[in-house]
């Protein structure tokens, strides 16, 4: 896939003062999950939530991070398509982040 921006934000702000000269609201903020839908035809798309509705609505892979503890360095614990991580999730971590045990 091409990239076509460093970053998210770059892109967003480029976007937002082209919009604004054409005095339409941006479709970033009118379009909502169509415009990412859009997006991910042309583009990788990494979004970071703590939404877990969100996650599971838009995204077509799913990873779940979390800190070791307080001050520790953040881990990847699990990473698979999105169906899957919130229906089976394989780690316990993971299950009980998605279920709302904990976080």
């Amino acid at each position: 896939m091409r990239t076509r921006w460093s970053c998210w934000s770059q892109w967003c702000s480029r976007h937002l003062v082209h919009t604004r000269r054409r005095r339409r609201p941006p479709r970033a903020v009118t379009g909502g999950p169509a415009f990412i839908d859009d997006l991910k035809a042309s583009y990788t798309i990494v979004i970071v939530t703590h939404n877990m509705q969100q996650a599971a609505r838009i995204s077509d892979r799913t990873a779940f991070f979390n800190l070791a503890g307080t001050g520790q360095p953040g881990k990847l614990v699990e990473y698979a398509d999105t169906a899957k991580l919130f229906s089976t999730p394989q780690e316990q971590s993971t299950e009980d982040y998605v279920s709302g045990r904990f976080g």
